[in-house]
């Protein structure tokens, strides 16, 4: 009399009743589809959810893709949606994995929350973790102070203030992702803690626990990276042309940026611009034909391509010039790189003869290669300057 009998968990039996689940099976089948683990795992609702919104930050990503070029608002969702799409994938292994372990062991899912469903919630959301878990205070501190530097980083103009703070907002959700996996836990074990597991000891899984943490950290870690990429990508807001030399040849000039690593061959009848405008690393003009030619630097993402670069390049310069009309879309080379061409005109106006301009859009690295060329010339004069200009790009 008197004896304490422990109470079997809720709905345990009946899990085990469907037989054991192999855990590295699990793990596989969410990190080949993220959701299809915890499908295998019989948590159905977490599944269908998971995979759900995997889709939708996949579909978002695909839309902000092509406006990454213009920054601002499709930087921004880029990155949201970029997220949502790693943090739940590695949510999904780790969380399959460990059901599955759990549901051998006799323990059910389902009692007491998810650990790693509040540290992913955390890790995506406000806070959204805390009050999964219960922690209604926490939940309202990080829905403020996340809040507060999501807002500063909106405010922020482009550049190393906007990184840093992007950089501050990951790191405070990063530090409530563990904290809500460490309050869940607790609460978890409160609710386990007059129930007892159907097995005492289950064979242990040929996949060992530490695998799935570290594909998820890897995972994780990726995403970092691309912050890390941000944070290194070269600044070209204030052009260093320290480094620049202008050495005479038979037919050109030659025309170097030490700074830069670049070189450009220079017709003799051009003169150089000094200094260049803020936008360009050179720019020169021929002093008697009505052409010139412009080289610029910018900085751009792994994200980012040359078709996309250029769509941008279109969408601003129409914005800025309406009267550009953009005739061809070709591809070929600059300085040894694969690039996109635009053929713009702009139509004759009183006593302006109509203007041809080419832009040579190439990537190499986190740096995007522009050379532009302009031409009012009538009868051809400037083809063979102009041929010389654009071939003579190269990088050193």
């Amino acid at each position: 009399m008197g004896q304490h009998v422990p109470q079997l968990p809720v709905g345990g039996s009946a899990l085990l009743e469907k037989g054991r689940l192999s855990p590295g099976l699990a793990w596989g089948l969410s990190l080949a589809l993220p959701g299809a683990g915890q499908l295998y795992a019989r948590r159905y609702k977490a599944g269908v959810l998971t995979l759900l919104f995997v889709v939708a930050g996949w579909s978002a990503a695909v839309f902000a893709q092509p406006l990454l070029a213009e920054g601002g608002q499709g930087s921004m969702l880029f990155g949201v949606a970029l997220r949502v799409v790693v943090g739940l994938w590695a949510f999904a292994s780790v969380d399959a994995y460990f059901t599955a372990r759990e549901i051998n062991a006799g323990w059910d899912p389902n009692v007491g929350p998810n650990p790693r469903a509040a540290a992913v919630l955390n890790l995506l959301t406000r806070g959204f973790g805390y009050f999964y878990a219960g922690e209604s205070k926490r939940g309202w501190t990080a829905f403020v102070a996340v809040g507060v530097l999501n807002s500063a980083l909106r405010q922020a103009p482009d550049g190393m203030e906007s990184q840093l703070l992007g950089w501050l907002s990951e790191l405070l959700m990063a530090i409530t992702a563990v904290d809500g996996y460490r309050c869940a836990r607790q609460k978890q074990l409160e609710k386990r803690a007059g129930l007892v597991a159907l097995h005492a000891s289950v064979a242990p899984s040929r996949v060992p626990p530490m695998m799935p943490v570290l594909g998820g950290v890897a995972l994780l870690g990726s995403y970092l990276m691309v912050g890390v990429m941000d944070l290194v990508a070269p600044s070209y807001d204030v052009m260093d042309h320290a480094g620049e030399s202008v050495t005479p040849g038979e037919e050109h000039l030659v025309w170097r940026s030490t700074a830069y690593g670049v070189r450009a061959n220079i017709p003799m009848e051009w003169t150089l611009e000094d200094p260049a405008p803020d936008w360009a690393l050179l720019q020169a003009t021929d002093e008697e034909l009505p052409c010139d030619g412009a080289i610029a630097l910018e900085p751009t993402s792994a994200f980012i391509t040359l078709q996309t670069a250029a769509d941008a390049t279109v969408k601003a310069l129409n914005k800025a010039t309406p009267r550009l009309v953009l005739k061809q879309t070709t591809t070929g080379t600059l300085g040894g790189m694969a690039a996109v061409v635009l053929h713009l005109e702009e139509p004759a106006g009183q006593d302006v003869p109509l203007r041809r301009m080419t832009y040579f859009i190439a990537h190499r690295g986190l740096t995007r290669h522009v050379l532009i060329t302009n031409d009012w010339s009538t009868q051809g004069e400037c083809d063979a300057a102009l041929q010389a200009f654009q071939q003579g790009y190269a990088l050193e």
